[in-house]
């Protein structure tokens, strides 16, 4: 019964840890902390966000040259990430995953996620994007880290604020 329990604690360690990487990632990401995105990632994740910021009812690429190719490795995600959200805001919220231990080692997750997106300045256009990240994490020493994701969208809507919403978020 004891080992029964330890087992179940462990794997229940582990989700909280990969539950904890995640959300690093994602605040990473949103505030441009290059520190937090490394500190996230394996060092030879892949990034597949092909798509990530194209209507699936349109076909529309919104974000057409940070979305175009899949990433190899911590450096090249690292600064493509830092690199396409230095022209807008970004703000992501995952939850519920669905997790998965596949190995000592290795585990999946797969996250609904809404984000939201304020592309350029005055006049900005604001995506709000509905989907998936499928993600693979792998265990490194006692840590963590997300070995790929890949997000799969659903819906996204496009709108133009009004001159006052631009306003207050400029005054940010």
């Amino acid at each position: 019964m004891v080992d029964a329990w330890e087992g179940e604690l462990r794997r229940l360690t582990d989700f909280e840890q990969i539950r904890q990487v995640k959300a690093r990632y994602l605040r990473g990401l949103d505030c441009r902390d290059e520190n937090l995105l490394r500190s996230a990632f394996a060092e030879d994740i892949e990034v597949d966000f092909r798509g990530a910021a194209t209507d699936p009812v349109s076909g529309t690429n919104h974000v057409p040259g940070a979305t175009e190719e899949v990433l190899r490795g911590r450096d090249a995600a690292v600064a493509a990430f830092l690199t396409a959200t230095a022209s807008f805001t970004v703000v992501h919220h995952v939850s519920s995953p669905e997790m998965k231990l596949e190995g000592p080692d290795e585990a999946s997750a797969i996250w609904p996620m809404v984000d939201r997106l304020r592309l350029g300045g005055a006049g900005a256009t604001e995506l709000v994007g509905y989907g998936y990240y499928f993600d693979r994490y792998v265990r490194v020493g006692d840590e963590w880290l997300i070995a790929s994701m890949r997000i799969e969208r659903l819906r996204v809507d496009v709108s133009r604020p009004s001159a006052t919403d631009n306003a207050r978020h400029r005054s940010r």
